[in-house]
């Protein structure tokens, strides 16, 4: 199953592949945004990255191309800068008030991009995307698992370094050394170790929820009726 990943950046490439394989362990990951070189450890020459880059993307005649060609295209983005003249949607504060309305006013403002160049194509390739909407960053992922014991939204990249300093680990969310991010995130590569980050991030939460969705689609069980065996889809709990 082929996965095209249109991410920040690199490190988010690689923590996005790790728990993706959780569930689809000989899934193919191709790096659309930023373009990275062959090792998936630099961007290609005159790539850059950055969330500016994902909605210049996604707004772009690209899109269309690559979600012609992959099973998946994966999504991400962080919403610390949600605020932003060129991304639109405010206020950030709502992620405390009401974490729901505000991850779907995001998810409606990625759709909005998707639709920038022709309309309709999310309604086209919807069942083909998958949104990683890292409230407020992915770190706040990362973190989620290696150290909070509780929700936490902002403040996750200074938090993060700490923790694992006090592991006697090192990784840096500034300079973001990708063999770091390799390191602590391949404990996603395995599913017992997601319940904890769910039950502390709900952006996490609905990015496993699609993934399960996937899984589980095209699986049937028989159950019985007054005209024999009628094939029902298992996917109630998914939806």
């Amino acid at each position: 199953m082929k996965f095209g990943l249109i991410c920040e950046g690199i490190t988010d490439f690689h923590v996005l592949k790790h728990v993706i394989q959780a569930y689809f362990e000989d899934g193919q990951f191709r790096p659309i945004q930023p373009n990275l070189d062959e090792t998936h450890r630099k961007t290609a020459t005159d790539t850059f990255g950055g969330w500016e880059l994902v909605a210049k993307y996604l707004k772009s005649d690209h899109l269309e191309h690559t979600l012609a060609n992959m099973d998946y295209v994966v999504i991400q983005i962080d919403t610390d800068i949600c605020e932003h003249i060129n991304f639109g949607v405010t206020p950030i504060s709502l992620a405390d008030s009401n974490h729901q309305v505000f991850y779907e006013n995001i998810r409606l403002k990625l759709i909005e991009w998707i639709d920038t160049f022709e309309t309709d194509t999310y309604d086209y390739y919807k069942d083909k995307i998958i949104f990683a909407i890292s409230v407020h960053s992915l770190e706040c992922w990362l973190l989620a698992y290696h150290g909070t014991k509780k929700c936490k939204i902002t403040g996750c990249d200074t938090e993060l370094s700490a923790v694992m300093r006090k592991k006697k680990k090192s990784l840096n969310t500034v300079t973001k050394n990708v063999q770091e991010y390799i390191e602590h995130s391949r404990d996603l590569r395995r599913k017992r170790n997601h319940p904890s980050i769910i039950a502390k991030s709900l952006s996490f939460e609905k990015f496993i929820q699609q993934l399960s969705f996937i899984k589980i689609k095209g699986m049937f069980f028989f159950i019985p009726d007054f005209n024999g065996f009628a094939v029902t889809p298992f996917l109630k709990n998914f939806m």
